[in-house]
């Protein structure tokens, strides 16, 4: 990753002098933003998928929370930090817009394998499918 070259390119697009100075900064200020300085990616992407995990763990007992499960969406790195109260939010777009490629296409693949079909596939849906099962339906057979 080029730090430089990341920060003159948020100059040039208007994004926030601090964030642009931030990538300027290097390792030590994505270290203290929790970014990784190697690969220029936060983890707190994961803490979105973290809550699809969480509501799916509670759902034996708090049944009640079945539709916040079936109304989880995946959303992509930006979109997460975009609406997310990170303090560092726009480091972490910056960061991950100037990271290397392989990176950014590795983690985005992780994510639609973790996602994928999740979050209102009828057949992913215990109550559902145990409703179409109880009334012998043929798709599920």
């Amino acid at each position: 990753m080029k730090y430089q070259d990341c920060a003159e390119a948020l100059q040039a697009d208007g994004e926030t002098d601090e964030a642009a100075a931030a990538l300027a900064g290097g390792a030590r200020r994505f270290g203290a933003a929790n970014i990784n300085p190697a690969t220029g990616l936060a983890s707190d992407y994961v803490n979105h998928f973290n809550e699809a995990i969480m509501l799916l763990e509670i759902l034996p007992s708090c049944p009640d929370c079945r539709d916040d499960f079936l109304a989880w969406r995946a959303k992509s790195y930006a979109e997460h930090f975009a609406g997310s109260h990170f303090k560092d939010r726009a480091l972490a777009i910056a960061a991950y817009d100037a990271a290397d490629a392989p990176a950014r296409q590795y983690l985005d693949a992780l994510a639609g394998t973790v996602t994928g079909g999740a979050g209102g596939d009828p057949r992913r849906d215990p109550w559902r499918y145990r409703q179409r099962r109880s009334a012998g339906a043929a798709s599920d057979r």
